[in-house]
């Protein structure tokens, strides 16, 4: 079962005159931040992104996709749900590490730091993606038919979901730094591995 929460607002557009045919869809944002499954099976894996021994990884996939389209009388679209978030949700630790050892928390714990920025970008990137949305149907003229609206919605949530990978690319890589690397190991230094 995915998590998932409101964003807490509903963005809409509507002309001030009220005139029915220029009335444009009510956009919805709804967050899935994941449900994360824990994996603590395998000594060795990739871990895309890591470089060096990887004791730890977390795998996430971004998404945005759209349910709950609301179609008018007349065929037009009358709105939609945005949903922005994230799936397949892993956070691996190495079996190379016992359960319970200061190794093993500290990796989990640099582990747990990546899913916090993965939904914190996710966040921060759901109310722009839902504003790029609105911006290209306001500049669509009335019909919006349900196909030519959608398509439009196709190709502004895909330039979103690019800048929000991107971001969290970036952002993530920062974290897996030699640096960073060197100070988890250093928080326990007395243990040996299995």
């Amino acid at each position: 079962m995915k998590r998932a929460f409101w964003l807490g607002m509903v963005l809409a557009l509507h002309p001030a005159g009220g005139d029915a045919a220029a009335v444009k869809p009510v956009v919805s944002v709804k967050i899935d931040e994941g449900t994360p499954r824990y994996v603590y099976k395998n000594k060795n894996f990739e871990c895309s992104g890591a470089h060096g021994e990887n004791l730890g990884c977390t795998r996430v996939h971004f998404y945005v996709g759209y349910g709950n389209v609301a179609v008018a009388p007349d065929g037009t679209l009358a709105g939609l749900e945005l949903l922005v978030g994230l799936e397949n949700v892993e956070v691996e630790i190495s079996t190379e590490l016992e359960k319970g050892s200061c190794q093993f928390n500290a990796t989990l714990k640099h582990e747990l730091t990546h899913l916090n920025l993965h939904r914190r970008v996710l966040k921060h990137h759901a109310p722009e993606i839902a504003k790029s949305v609105l911006a290209v149907l306001d500049k669509m003229r009335p019909p919006l038919t349900l196909n030519r609206a959608m398509g439009a919605v196709d190709k502004a949530t895909s330039a979103g979901l690019k800048r929000m990978m991107a971001d969290d690319s970036q952002k993530n890589a920062l974290m897996d730094t030699d640096g960073a690397y060197i100070h988890v190991s250093r928080q326990c230094p007395e243990e040996k591995r299995k």
